[in-house]
């Protein structure tokens, strides 16, 4: 309990929603530089299914993993702007 809130005090996020950030930039960048199954990098990204993962990407950066990729350089715009 102490070392959760001390994280959350130090970085404004949970360690459970840091984790989970980390996880939807990883995915992000490898949407953006593979052109591969978007299952394997769910799977690859630590998601156990992939609506799981659709909700928690629309949730951080606003549309589908596919509308992402599809955006190209100016997704990976909102990716650095996210990072910040």
């Amino acid at each position: 309990m102490f070392f959760s809130r001390t994280f959350e005090h130090v970085t404004g996020v949970t360690p459970h929603q840091y984790l989970r950030r980390m996880r939807l930039r990883r995915a992000a960048a490898q949407l953006l530089a593979e052109r591969g199954n978007v299952l394997d990098i769910v799977l690859d990204c630590g998601f156990g299914d992939v609506s799981n993962f659709n909700r928690a990407f629309r949730g951080e950066f606003g549309m589908s993993p596919k509308e992402f990729r599809r955006q190209g350089l100016q997704a990976e715009m909102l990716v650095e702007r996210s990072c910040a």
